[in-house]
């Protein structure tokens, strides 16, 4: 498994059983994907994020961003939206305020701002791959 995360196992098994047989269409993925294999993707609060990966996107791409991110800081945002115009697939980066990296997951949902935040991320996912799917 090392050389081959579960996200790509995964990947590999809906694609060999089930795009083959016609039963399944497209894949979505909800993580920060390497840009293998997924028609379409949805990232909250992403991290680690390299410019090749994003140039290997294959599909709509979008990001639920934290307004304070250590991890994903506005320069590597501003990066990301300029490596995603070069792209050329469909984006989207939706920026919530008075958040911090990891809202989305382990946000305090007694934070008005944290609360609305996660649940517009969700339906941001959601209207997303509705959309793209």
């Amino acid at each position: 498994m090392a050389s081959h995360p579960p996200s790509a196992c995964c990947t590999r098994g809906f694609k060999h059983q089930g795009i083959a047989s016609g039963e399944i269409k497209k894949i979505g993925d909800i993580s920060f994907t390497k840009g293998g294999g997924l028609d379409v993707g949805y990232v909250a609060h992403p991290y680690f994020v390299a410019a090749e990966e994003l140039l290997a996107i294959k599909g709509p791409y979008a990001i639920s961003a934290a307004q304070t991110d250590s991890v994903f800081p506005s320069n590597l945002r501003h990066d990301t939206e300029e490596l995603l115009i070069k792209v050329g697939l469909p984006w989207q980066i939706t920026l919530f305020s008075g958040t911090e990296h990891g809202f989305s997951v382990r946000g305090d949902l007694s934070n008005k701002a944290v609360r609305f935040a996660k649940e517009q991320a969700f339906v941001q996912a959601v209207t997303w791959f509705g959309e793209h799917l």
